[in-house]
């Protein structure tokens, strides 16, 4: 175990990881074009190089286990898992405590390194404040388990990596992305016709939906229906599908311009020859995709015939494991996947889906180099060019949005409960809020936003929106802020629904972090005072909302005092 006794020893050890990091990220890299992503505006079609200076100077935790935002544990949305066969051997399931939101887990081997490194980044800070907790011992826990892969989430690392993707872009020039030639798409229920058939409609590419003849899709196949129309808000997507039920019914030609199919049926062997003719195929299945794609993929087949695989799931875990089954038969890209899909009902050959008004966000995380991208179109699907890119965008998501589900939950607990029983309630929201909650909810969304700026370079953030300067970045910030208040208001939800992953563990991973945070910065920097300014609040008052909050809602958990000594 590293022992520091002095600043100057913490010092030297700091220099130590950095130096580490260096070494790691310098090492050859086998497959440096696999660095380089589209830009942030998503045009199938193409894959621009940008130049971009990258100076990073944050470390961020990039992969925390969030496993589903309510439940607590990985788990399909409604009306999704029951539309497929489940084996004997599934574990029945709870129609009751299914998912019933797009709040994703993140859950993978970075989780351990991006915690630690993080921890030691706000102990260090700390201790050269003069407080008497530093960080002893983190030292060793990152270097202890760190590889280059590890590295490349380092400021250092992301530097390298960003510097290596910008020389390689300017190199090769435009990138031109294959187009996918069929795209299949595996699970019609809310989150996959909510979110991903607008993005469907808008690719204009032949695309196959694959669902099983199960709930309210068992009528439509029975009444005899040929063509299907999906409405998301009663607002038309995919219309005139063709209703397919047997191989009979399929087309010679799966290929042809404007093809629209639903395949309505659990035929293994309807859906392999669907299979068999896809280039790209995306997942919105829940716990179940494991058990209704695997057997598509049961050969080794050479790098260009593999099938690119996009898990469109709330559960980022599941989708890694499906790739290191699947490894050699197709390569598995995961997907960060929001919007807060409540409803589907059948009427006639018509199938409604009910969302929240916000269109909702496709984020695909890192696919392979020159990989045909899959049939989604619209401003809400980005391509992230690089790592840092990428991170900041589930980052941005997890702190913002789920973080202020949780910071809500607590504010409506400390509200309405005078002991220390975490009750069911309904969650309080900014439009229902007098005018002193509202202050400070809007404090926290801004303590949140300083987290965000704090965990990403600002170059990658420029470059993730295409911005130019530092006011647009906070313009930008505060209006993810105010979009993602806006949209709780147009959901009802309860306390206990938001806090069933745990009261401990949301009060520790999503609230404490706040004030640890903000414990670790006297005072802002040139960046974060301008955002405080441009949100109209001072950092002060920030500190004071945090703080007053998280100690008031230390009573529900009932462990160590909320304040750092």
């Amino acid at each position: 175990m590293v022992r520091y006794c002095s600043r100057s020893n913490r010092s030297v050890g700091y220099s130590c990881l950095v130096l580490l990091v260096h070494v790691l990220v310098l090492a050859p890299h086998r497959h440096v074009e696999g660095f380089l992503r589209p830009p942030p505006t998503f045009h199938q079609n193409q894959r621009v190089g940008t130049g971009l200076e990258a100076h990073s100077q944050s470390i961020t935790h990039y992969r925390r286990t969030y496993h589903n935002f309510r439940l607590g544990k990985s788990q399909g949305a409604k009306g999704e898992t029951d539309q497929f066969h489940v084996e004997p051997d599934m574990p029945a399931m709870d129609e009751g405590l299914l998912e019933e939101e797009t709040f994703f887990s993140i859950a993978g081997p970075m989780t351990k390194v991006m915690d630690a490194i993080t921890a030691y980044r706000i102990s260090y800070s700390r201790f050269r404040q003069g407080f008497h907790r530093g960080a002893k011992g983190e030292i060793s826990a990152v270097t202890s388990f760190m590889t280059a892969a590890h590295a490349k989430f380092m400021p250092v690392g992301q530097r390298a990596n960003l510097i290596r993707t910008t020389n390689e872009a300017k190199a090769k020039g435009e990138i031109e992305t294959p187009l996918t030639r069929l795209h299949v798409h595996f699970g019609c229920g809310r989150l996959g016709m909510g979110l991903l058939s607008p993005a469907m409609a808008q690719s204009d590419r032949p695309v196959i939906l694959i669902d099983g003849p199960f709930g309210d899709y068992e009528k439509l196949v029975k009444d005899g229906h040929k063509t299907v129309n999906f409405y998301v808000n009663d607002e038309p997507t995919l219309t005139d599908v063709t209703l397919v039920t047997s191989e009979a019914d399929l087309p010679e030609d799966l290929h042809a311009p404007g093809l629209k199919l639903f395949v309505c049926s659990t035929d293994a062997k309807l859906q392999r020859r669907v299979v068999n003719a896809c280039d790209t195929l995306t997942t919105s299945l829940g716990p179940v995709m494991h058990k209704v794609i695997t057997p598509h993929f049961d050969e080794e087949k050479s790098p260009e015939d593999r099938t690119y695989i996009y898990g469109c799931e709330n559960d980022h875990g599941m989708v890694e494991e499906l790739g290191e089954k699947l490894e050699g038969k197709a390569f598995v890209v995961t997907c960060m996947v929001d919007r807060i899909c409540t409803g589907r009902e059948v009427i006639g050959n018509d199938i409604k889906v009910s969302a929240e008004p916000h269109v909702g966000e496709v984020v695909i995380l890192q696919p392979p180099p020159m990989a045909p991208l899959p049939a989604f179109a619209g401003d809400n699907v980005k391509v992230p060019m690089t790592y840092g890119e990428a991170n900041y965008f589930c980052r941005r998501k997890i702190t913002m949005v789920n973080g202020m589900h949780t910071t809500l939950a607590f504010l409506t607990l400390c509200k309405e409960e005078t002991g220390d029983h975490p009750g069911d309630h309904k969650l309080l929201t900014c439009k229902d809020a007098p005018a002193d909650i509202q202050a400070k909810i809007w404090h926290w969304a801004v303590a949140r936003l300083l987290l965000i700026l704090w965990e990403h370079d600002q170059e990658i953030i420029r470059h993730a929106h295409g911005l130019t300067t530092d006011d647009e970045v906070c313009e930008t910030l505060i209006a993810y802020a105010r979009s993602s208040l806006k949209r709780f208001d147009t959901v009802e939800d309860t306390t206990g629904r938001v806090l069933a992953g745990g009261v401990a563990n949301r009060w520790n991973t999503r609230l404490k972090v706040a004030l640890n945070y903000l414990d670790s910065q006297p005072r802002p920097g040139k960046m974060e005072a301008r955002l405080l300014s441009m949100a109209g609040v001072k950092y002060s008052d920030v500190i004071a909302s945090v703080k007053d909050l998280v100690e008031d809602s230390h009573r529900f958990v009932g462990t160590a005092p909320a304040s750092q000594p």
